[in-house]
């Protein structure tokens, strides 16, 4: 098997899963049957893709659920609440 060639579908399938999914499934449909090394990566680039974009779901539905004790939800939520410095508490005079 040619690897670059692989390689090449492989990155071609995923982005194109990432960004076109209807589109990605067609090319899929005409690529079944194929043993060429170009057809094998694009459709294994895909199918990288969506097993990456379950296990993100997956794990941002176990976020969700999580709350810390003491905090409400709000709270627990809002990212920018940290308790960084200002820059010019960081700077030296």
């Amino acid at each position: 098997m040619d690897e670059q060639e692989y390689t090449k579908g492989f990155n071609q399938g995923y982005m194109l899963m990432q960004h076109n999914p209807k589109l990605a499934e067609a090319i899929f449909k005409s690529l079944e049957g194929k043993d060429n090394p170009l057809s094998l990566g694009i459709m294994d680039g895909g199918k990288e893709f969506m097993k990456e974009a379950k296990e993100k779901d997956r794990f941002k539905g176990l976020h969700q659920n999580y709350k810390l004790p003491g905090k409400t939800e709000k709270e627990d939520r809002d990212v920018s609440k940290d308790k960084s410095k200002d820059k010019k508490d960081l700077e030296r005079e």
